[in-house]
């Protein structure tokens, strides 16, 4: 049994994990995969942990944002195929073919320079090819394409196993189905050049719950999986757990009169006599300073309103209002305590952001404790 040092603790609930997944796979097709999306250590979660999980619940296909989590899923056990989505695979080809990762190859350069190097080292490797369909980001735009597609078909150490594009917002109905467009009249490219590829991939978490794209084999869910629905329309096909809360503890309780200022800077002074708690968590464990004079915490399962800046390690909040708060009672920063509760959503929306930055700004300082992962 693992013990902590710290007072600030990330648990992860672990059935609600499983329920997510499940959900999602009720939304799929008879012949379509899923590709579940674990970069940014799984949005935060952890991700080898996350990933055993899900491949014990049946997922066959897992992506990664670079080489290195790629590796670190390898050394936990984790044996299922393993997309890099990032595509920045750099001078890495060997530990790519070493851990059996798949890259993204999303520009010409890239594709000429790995083909190369499989040539001299006489080994082969598979890809997926990524295409650009107005996202102006990654991948090879279309009219690059037509002029690069038979070079692309025609190596015979880097085989194009999958082909894939990324949505700008797949909540407009009308931008998506433009991408869709271009993204058809890329596969139509590569199929006159002879590709047919494995896998074809379009839909993210939005696209996946709401069932569009069908005729692509592939999806790849992401933020749902953690509990957090894009859109609140979700709410109409799953019901989804969020699988992160985030606790402290008061480490001091201050008396003081009103007029008392608090923080650094001096953006929050007392209007009254008031008790300020203290919980030692800061914009260092990825409390964003943001949340200063904005957010709310919860404590004997009561809102109290976070006070003055939020500092490195420490953060203040007022309790007068809560009754006897002392030094040990648990805060909760994310997720439930009595009959409230606190989301993602809400602290992005406190901190002008989106709950993805919320999850994946969590520090690795932060332990991460695994609950319930019976089934």
């Amino acid at each position: 049994m693992s013990s902590w040092t710290r007072s600030t603790t990330v648990t992860i609930d672990c059935k609600a994990l499983r329920h997510n997944f499940r959900q999602i796979v009720a939304r799929l097709h008879p012949d379509q995969n899923i590709l579940s999306v674990v970069k940014s250590n799984a949005y935060g979660h952890g991700g080898p942990q996350v990933a055993r999980i899900l491949v014990e619940e049946g997922c066959s296909f897992l992506g990664v944002g670079t080489i290195d989590e790629g590796r670190a899923l390898r050394e936990a056990g984790v044996r299922v195929p393993i997309l890099v989505l990032l595509g920045d695979i750099g001078g890495g080809y060997q530990e790519l073919l070493h851990h059996q990762l798949i890259p993204v190859i999303q520009d010409f350069d890239t594709f000429c320079k790995f083909e190369n190097w499989l040539n001299q080292n006489n080994k082969k490797s598979s890809f997926h090819l990524k295409v650009d369909t107005g996202m102006t980001r990654l991948g090879f735009l279309p009219d690059e394409l037509l002029s690069k597609a038979s070079v692309l078909s025609r190596s015979s150490v880097l085989k194009i196993q999958g082909v894939m594009s990324h949505l700008i917002d797949a909540t407009d109905v009308e931008r998506t189905g433009s991408q869709q467009e271009a993204f058809d009249h890329c596969l139509q490219i590569l199929r006159k050049n002879g590709v047919q590829p494995q896998f074809i991939h379009l839909a993210n978490s939005v696209a996946t719950i709401e069932d569009r794209f069908s005729q692509y084999n592939m999806v790849r869910p992401g933020i749902v999986l953690y509990g957090v629905l894009p859109h609140p329309r979700l709410q109409e096909f799953v019901s989804l757990k969020p699988i992160m809360t985030w606790k402290t503890k008061v480490i001091n309780v201050k008396e003081v009169p009103a007029g008392t200022v608090v923080s650094y800077n001096a953006t929050f002074k007392t209007r009254r006599p008031s008790r300020i708690a203290v919980l030692p968590v800061g914009y260092a464990d990825g409390y964003p300073r943001r949340l200063s004079n904005r957010a709310h915490v919860l404590i004997r399962g009561r809102k109290a309103p976070v006070v003055g800046i939020v500092c490195m390690d420490l953060t203040m909040v007022d309790v007068t209002e809560i009754g006897s708060v002392s030094i040990g009672d648990e805060v909760v920063l994310l997720g439930g305590q009595g009959s409230e509760t606190l989301l993602a959503e809400e602290m992005a929306q406190w901190a002008d952001t989106i709950p993805y930055e919320i999850l994946t700004g969590v520090a690795l300082r932060v332990p991460r404790i695994y609950q319930d992962e019976v089934h």
